[in-house]
């Protein structure tokens, strides 16, 4: 397996990653905090009665301690995504790394009113990855992807995640009902610089197929059923696969 993504591109794409999801992260961890301060507030109101329903004082301090953690778990996930470190290869379960990586652009996406529909197939085998470079990948599929539709409908706006087998390789399905791509598009997309967006700086899918390739899998475009209109592909080789491919030592 290659390891060969310069770290520093890498790098630079999760920061503007980060700065697409800047709104939408303030957003979200704002939705815990106000949820301490309310149960805060209504803590020191309970205490001041002459006799303290403990019962409820267990629930508010109980419902503020999660809510201080769900917080805390997303400072981590920034802090993740902004610091950089070398890639960490070991198995993953790739439907876990999904949802993680939907967390953070789900609220991107109900702002352009996108639906987020996901599949995911059952008792699929391990991958080797690094979780943040993958995770990393499918954030920049889902932005795409939404982005893309935001001229639709807010009605024809779904945007569908999808993992299968196929092959021997585990596969990750972005599908979405955006504008789509052209066919002389379709054949730059994954060069460095080109892009289709204004403002663009052309970096994204190309860093996204160079993660993918030091995985030792392979991303690209398909063509999508009727009602979508633009299909990216990710293959990756199974645990298993990946230990058979690799070189004796």
């Amino acid at each position: 397996m290659s390891t060969d993504v310069c770290p520093d591109l890498a790098h630079a794409n999760r920061l503007a990653i980060l700065g697409e999801l800047a709104a939408s992260m303030a957003h979200e961890i704002s939705q815990p905090l106000a949820a301490i301060s309310t149960d805060s507030q209504t803590l020191l109101r309970t205490l001041s009665h002459p006799v303290p329903d403990l019962d409820e004082l267990r629930c508010l301090a109980a419902r503020s301690y999660a809510q201080a953690m769900h917080a805390s778990d997303i400072l981590a996930r920034i802090h993740g995504m902004a610091r950089r470190v070398e890639p960490a290869y070991g198995p993953l379960n790739i439907n876990t790394c999904v949802a993680s990586a939907l967390t953070a652009v789900m609220d991107e996406c109900q702002q352009w009113d996108a639906a987020v529909e996901t599949s995911f197939a059952d008792e699929l085998p391990s991958v080797v990855g690094d979780d943040v470079q993958l995770q990393q990948v499918i954030i920049n599929l889902a932005l795409n992807a939404a982005q893309s539709m935001r001229a639709n409908p807010a009605s024809d706006r779904t945007l569908r995640i999808a993992t299968c087998l196929r092959d021997g390789l585990v596969c990750l399905i972005v599908d979405d009902t955006g504008t789509g791509v052209s066919a002389t598009h379709g054949e730059h997309l994954f060069e460095s610089f080109f892009t289709t967006k204004a403002g663009g700086l052309g970096m994204g899918l190309s860093i996204c197929r160079s993660i993918v390739e030091a995985h030792g899998g392979t991303i690209g475009m398909e063509t999508p059923p009727d009602h979508r209109a633009a299909r990216f592909v990710v293959r990756l080789p199974s645990h298993a696969g990946a230990l058979r491919s690799a070189p004796s030592e």
